[in-house]
């Protein structure tokens, strides 16, 4: 593979696991009972989360490498 075909494999899978952390955390989100789009703690929650779990990828990945 080309470093372009590289670089865009990387681009394709990061932008794959973000919908999938999305979608996750909004699951589980709702199976708790929040409601979206009717108060800002909803959002807050959901970024905080977010955050939460790009960093314990990070860490995995750099348990593993």
């Amino acid at each position: 593979m080309t470093k372009e075909q590289l670089n865009d494999c990387a681009e394709t899978l990061l932008e794959t696991v973000q919908e999938t952390i999305t979608d996750t955390i909004d699951f589980y989100l709702e199976n708790n009972n929040y409601q979206f789009g009717e108060n800002f703690e909803t959002e807050e929650k959901q970024i905080e989360y977010t955050e939460t779990v790009y960093e314990m990828i990070r860490q995995q990945l750099k348990e593993k490498i």
